[in-house]
């Protein structure tokens, strides 16, 4: 009997044990998350790079900040900010020397976003999200040719060549994405997260803050 007594009150300790572990687990309602992402992968994207008459970039300079507050256990809702640009038109401090065209290509993401957390656990926190929303996008086709008055030339040198934007483009629209994603927190509050999926940025990863 003293042993039954002495496993049920190890039992009992340990669930109220968990159980306070639980509510500091829930008492976490607030994310906000910052990351990079490599490489845009939407259609979008492309279909207003390959307008300009240039292939899409095999990379991108894309930076993520998210929100998230935590409805319950598993469902969170949100709203990730995705800021995209390419510049095709940096040649350093020297100027082409013969005639070329270039782009850049800026564009923002605004997703509000539902997730649904796999696991509740305080270290590890892998999810699923969707995301819909709008996108903003700007590209800027550049000329670069010779200067038509030889007078311009800089004696034996041949004059720098002139640099014209012939090209402006503005588009939006509807957008969306899906995807998967972990969080691995290392302290009560911070964390990094990797996430992957479709129509996005093909890997992110960045720091992550709980409240």
């Amino acid at each position: 009997m003293k042993k039954l007594l002495f496993v049920l009150f190890i039992s009992l300790n340990y669930c109220l044990y968990c159980q306070s572990k639980e509510k500091a687990y829930i008492a976490k309602k607030h994310f906000i998350s910052i990351g990079y992402g490599y490489k845009l992968d939407t259609k979008w994207w492309k279909d207003e790079i390959e307008k300009i008459n240039f292939d899409p970039p095999k990379t991108t300079n894309d930076l993520y900040l998210k929100y998230e507050y935590k409805l319950n256990k598993n469902i969170g809702i949100g709203l990730d900010l995705g800021f995209m640009n390419v510049n095709k038109d940096e040649f350093g401090i020297f100027a082409p020397l013969f005639e070329t065209s270039a782009y850049t290509a800026k564009a923002i993401r605004i997703l509000p976003s539902v997730n649904y957390h796999i696991l509740n656990s305080l270290k590890f926190d892998p999810y699923i999200n969707i995301e819909a929303g709008y996108y903003i996008m700007k590209t800027q086709l550049i000329h670069y040719y010779p200067d038509p008055n030889p007078l311009n030339s800089l004696g034996f040198l041949p004059s720098p060549l002139i640099r014209e934007i012939i090209k402006k483009s503005k588009t939006n629209g509807f957008d969306f994405s899906a995807g998967i994603g972990m969080r691995y927190f290392f302290s009560k509050n911070f964390g990094i997260f990797g996430e992957a999926g479709i129509n996005k940025s093909i890997f992110q990863t960045g720091l992550v803050v709980k409240f």
